[in-house]
C-alpha cells in the first residue's frame, strides 16, 4: 500500500514538474498530435523566378497579341516561341499535372483535359482540320503551366498583379493612340469586305480573333483586380498606380 501510494505520488510530481511557473505544460513532457493540413500534390517547396518570368511573358503575349497588330511581326509565331521553350524548361511543373492523381484531386483540370479529348474528337469524326484543337492546345498549356508555377499565395499574388498590368498597360495604349501619342494599325473588323479601322478600340483587345464581348469581360477583370491592388498595395505609392490604372480601363 504505501509502495503503491509512493508511486503515485512520483507520478503526480512528475506531472506537476512538467508544468511551467504559470502552469504551461513544457516542451517534451505531452506529445500532442500536430496539427496537419492537407497539401496539393501540385505544390512545390521552391521555384525558380525564371518561372514567373516565362508565365507572365506569355500572358501579356496571349492577351496582347502583337503579332496581330505590330507592323513587322504580323504572322510571326511569337506565342510559340516562348511557349515551347518554357514547356522544355519547366516540364516537370506542368506535367505533373496530368497524372492521375493530380486530375483526380483537381476535377477542373479533369474536366479541361475532357474538353480537349471532345474538342479533338469532333473534328476527327467531321473531317474537319484541328485548327480548334491546335487554338484550345494553347490556352490548355497555359493552363498546365499556370497551376504548375502559381503554387502560392505569394506567386498568385505576383501572377494577379501581372495580369492586372497587362489590360491596364493595353487602355493606356489606347489611350496614346487615341490621342496622337503614338500611331497603331491595330484594326478589329466584323466584316471581311469592311476595312480595318486605323485607331486602336477596345475590341481591339487580343486582336481579331476576340469576341468584343470577352473583351469587355477582360478588362472588368482586370478593372477589379486593378483596384483591389490600389487599397492594398505596398509600397504606398504604388496603389496610385493601380488606382489609374483601374481608372484608365474603365473608361474605354
Amino acid at each position: 500500500m504505501i509502495s503503491t501510494r509512493s508511486a503515485q505520488l512520483d507520478t503526480d510530481n512528475a506531472h506537476c514538474a512538467s508544468l511551467g511557473p504559470d502552469g504551461a505544460l513544457m516542451s517534451g513532457t505531452i506529445q500532442f498530435p500536430s496539427e496537419t493540413r492537407p497539401t496539393s500534390s501540385l505544390a512545390t517547396a521552391t521555384s525558380s523566378p525564371l518561372a514567373m518570368v516565362a508565365l507572365l511573358t506569355l500572358t501579356g503575349i496571349y492577351f496582347i497579341r502583337p503579332y496581330e497588330w505590330v507592323p513587322g511581326m504580323i504572322g510571326f509565331p511569337l506565342y510559340q516561341w516562348v511557349m515551347i521553350p518554357s514547356l522544355l524548361v519547366f516540364f516537370g511543373k506542368w506535367t505533373k499535372g496530368l497524372s492521375f492523381a493530380a486530375l483526380k484531386e483537381f476535377p477542373i483540370s479533369a474536366c479541361v483535359v475532357g474538353l480537349g479529348a471532345i474538342v479533338l474528337a469532333s473534328e476527327v469524326i467531321n473531317n474537319a482540320a484541328i485548327d480548334a484543337t491546335w487554338g484550345f492546345a494553347k490556352v490548355f498549356l497555359f493552363y498546365l503551366l499556370l497551376i504548375g508555377i502559381v503554387d502560392s499565395k505569394t506567386k498568385l499574388t505576383i501572377f494577379l498583379q501581372g495580369y492586372a498590368a497587362v489590360l491596364c498597360g493595353l487602355a493606356g495604349l489606347i489611350w496614346a493612340n487615341h490621342y496622337g501619342l503614338v500611331h497603331l494599325e491595330m484594326g478589329y473588323s466584323v466584316d471581311a469586305a469592311m476595312a480595318p479601322v486605323d485607331n486602336v478600340r477596345i475590341e481591339a483587345l487580343g486582336g481579331a480573333n476576340f469576341d468584343p464581348n470577352d473583351t469587355a469581360v477582360l478588362m472588368v477583370s482586370g478593372i477589379l483586380v486593378a483596384g483591389h491592388f490600389a487599397t492594398v498595395a505596398r509600397p504606398l505609392y504604388l496603389r496610385p498606380v493601380w488606382l489609374a490604372g483601374a481608372v484608365a480601363a474603365s473608361t474605354e
